[in-house]
């Protein structure tokens, strides 16, 4: 299990989520700057004082914030892996083409299909449970196809919802008893980053009073993931909403805040922050995320997840690296 727990946490530091700093982030010591300098990378876990995991990562790129945003905003270029087979990013409005890669296993079928609100194997809400689950012959042999229609149905509504409306379209998920408010998760979430409340107040006041996108903004975009870890661990589909600030003429942040999950995530935010640096720029990330599957995990099983997580991120840091500075 201990991998499991230490690869659920990485789903979400692999979406290159990151913060702000104190001089520079979360008090980075010199001895760390210096390392940094060197071309290494760091990763620590912050500790908390309630259930969700929050990690930091850093590593100095020989490529500046400007060059590191248009990669960035080729979502392809940062989500494909072995694992992250498919990523895309919607229009504004979404449209019926932003999801037609998106096909739903047998197994995910199930799992709808024996859906009742309060008791699901996906994070889904009870409207999106009813109109899948209601609308389709099972045993028909287009059974398949029409779910997976309603099912990316309900997910560009879902999309466009919150694009028109911001955090009041969220909503809620009904997959146990007690149903989550998406809404009052990341606002939890965004009051636990004090760097942002502290350094960062307009962007702070922008996330938690998002009221959606004009379909012109340049500075927002949403994008889908399907992600497979293996593991005996369930497919994912994650949906991300990414905003752009440049808050000062030596810092950029592109704010990830995962805005859906079918599964394990209750919610995950993240900052990026790049800072000017001679030759390049450092990029500096803090991940706060609430995993459900952590919710009751004991001291130990957790102690040993924060053990091992550091050093998969101090990786990841180096090939993102990699990634950017080989693009064109």
């Amino acid at each position: 299990m201990l991998k499991h727990f230490a690869l659920i946490l990485l789903l979400a530091t692999r979406q290159i989520c990151a913060a702000t700093p104190e001089p520079l982030c979360c008090a980075i010591s010199p001895a760390e700057m210096e390392r940094l300098d060197k071309g290494e990378s760091i990763a620590r876990i912050i500790k908390t004082t309630d259930h969700d995991l929050a990690i930091l990562g850093a590593v100095k790129l020989h490529k500046s914030k400007e060059e590191f945003l248009k990669w960035f905003r080729n979502v392809e270029n940062f989500k494909l892996s072995s694992m992250v087979p498919e990523a895309k990013a919607f229009h504004n409005p979404p449209k019926t083409e932003d999801l037609a890669r998106l096909t739903l296993s047998d197994q995910e079928l199930k799992d709808i299909r024996l859906c009742q609100p309060g008791k699901c194997g996906s994070k889904l809400s009870t409207h999106e449970i009813n109109l899948v689950k209601n609308n389709v012959d099972w045993v028909a042999t287009d059974a398949s196809q029409k779910a997976n229609v309603l099912f990316r149905r309900s997910m560009l509504d879902y999309v466009a919802g919150y694009l028109n409306r911001g955090n009041a379209a969220l909503g809620r998920i009904n997959d146990k008893e007690s149903a989550s408010d998406i809404a009052e998760i990341y606002s939890s979430l965004i009051r636990n980053f004090p760097y942002l409340h502290d350094k960062f107040p307009e962007v702070f006041r922008h996330l938690q009073e998002f009221s959606g996108a004009h379909s012109q903004a340049s500075d927002h975009f949403i994008y889908w993931s399907r992600e497979r870890y293996g593991f005996g661990m369930k497919p994912l589909l994650n949906v991300i909403h990414v905003s752009i600030h440049n808050p000062a003429p030596n810092i950029l942040l592109i704010v990830s805040k995962q805005i859906r999950s079918t599964h394990y995530f209750d919610g995950s935010l993240g900052v990026t922050m790049l800072l000017d640096a001679p030759g390049g720029a450092y990029l500096i990330y803090i991940n706060r995320s609430r995993i459900d599957l952590l919710r009751d995990a004991g001291w130990l099983r957790r102690t040993l997840v924060e053990h091992n997580v550091p050093g998969a991120t101090r990786k990841e840091m180096l090939a993102i690296r990699d990634r950017v500075e080989k693009s064109k």
